[in-house]
């Protein structure tokens, strides 16, 4: 993959869980990389809509990002990307090349 393509930068993050007062199990997200950390990535939009969930109607975005090989990054951590989080789909890994793609959709909550 050429260095010059990855122009956008990206945080992945991951889920950790943790015991509340009560004893129930709580998840939060930290930086996969570590805190403020961020990976170059190249964006490729898809197809964009509406749909109605639950009697409201919610915005559909799916995107694919191509970055550099991280063998870490799984289909359960989340993407942040320009203020919004983006569920990953499916994961396209190219381990000879040294690249991944990542197809990902916009989470609305």
């Amino acid at each position: 993959m050429r260095a010059g393509l990855l122009t956008k930068r990206i945080q992945v993050f991951k889920s950790e869980l943790s015991k509340g007062r009560t004893g129930a199990q709580k998840a939060s997200w930290e930086n996969l990389f570590g805190e403020g950390k961020y990976i170059h990535a190249r964006i490729t939009y898809g197809k964009q809509g509406m749909k109605a969930v639950n009697g409201k109607f919610v915005l559909t975005s799916d995107i694919t990002f191509d970055i550099r090989y991280y063998s870490q990054i799984t289909e359960y951590n989340r993407i942040y990307w320009e203020g919004r989080k983006y569920g990953i789909n499916a994961i396209r890994r190219y381990r000879e090349r040294g690249e991944m793609q990542i197809d990902g959709q916009l989470i609305d909550e």
